[in-house]
């Protein structure tokens, strides 16, 4: 019989979020961090991220220090260290996690896409790999998100469009034929369309192809990602606004 290596896929690094300034000062201090056990189950979590939002900390909105667990005890909530006196969940358990060391990543872990961090395990041998928060959840790319968004509305789109005029050609990440003209549909990543260049480039493009009857719609990575709805009743529009879906 064939000896067959099993995958198993570990899940041992959860992302948390640093609240307040002094939760900060705590993890720093006392190497400790803690969080209601009704979040989380603490089993197998080997290591702990920490997200800085940008509410709370100048130049926040990434991942910059993660720690190794070095052990966790459950207890309830006014036994914490740092325990403020109130009457709202004083016997609430908490998972208390400690460390035995803070460490900052070499890189910062940047939320490009507006994602809302919530306590979320994922796989550590990612942390050192990846440079934005989608990438560290396995998020898809956004061109395959946005396929499986129309894959799910039903109605008939064609993938990597290419359009030729005497111009050049030039290729559309989604498009929808309609009665009166093309409806173009693009995913702006953060990453390749951030800089001024590039948005420059794609104003000159666009302004080209809506000069040849085109009519493009450009959605930023957040919105692929978190407002579905949202882009649905934007397309819905720009169809109608082209007189229907052809029947060719």
């Amino acid at each position: 019989m064939r000896n067959e290596k099993k995958f198993i896929h570990k899940r041992d690094l959860l992302v948390c979020v640093v609240k307040r300034k002094s939760d900060l000062k705590l993890l720093l201090e006392a190497k400790s961090y803690r969080i209601p056990e009704k979040y989380i189950n603490p089993i197998g979590i080997n290591y702990i991220a920490f997200y800085f939002p940008s509410r709370i900390f100048k130049g926040g909105k990434k991942i910059e220090m993660y720690a190794k667990v070095m052990s966790y005890k459950i207890i309830k909530r006014r036994y914490l260290p740092n325990y403020e006196s109130t009457k709202a969940g004083i016997n609430e358990d908490y998972v208390n996690f400690t460390f035995k060391s803070i460490k900052n990543l070499k890189s910062p872990i940047a939320n490009t896409s507006h994602m809302r961090v919530t306590f979320k395990r994922t796989e550590y041998s990612l942390l050192k790999k990846v440079s934005t928060l989608a990438q560290l959840y396995n998020v898809k790319p956004l061109e395959d998100i946005m396929n499986d968004v129309l894959s799910d509305w039903g109605k008939p789109f064609k993938r990597e469009y290419t359009v030729k005029t005497e111009g050049g050609k030039y290729r559309l990440d989604f498009a929808i034929l309609c009665n009166e003209g093309i409806l173009g549909i693009e995913c702006d990543s953060k990453k390749w369309h951030s800089s001024k260049k590039q948005s420059e480039r794609d104003k000159i493009r666009d302004s080209f192809l809506e000069k040849k009857g085109l009519k493009l719609i450009h959605f930023k990575e957040n919105e692929v990602i978190m407002k579905s709805r949202d882009i649905i009743e934007i397309i819905e529009k720009g169809i109608s606004a082209l007189g229907g879906f052809s029947a060719s």
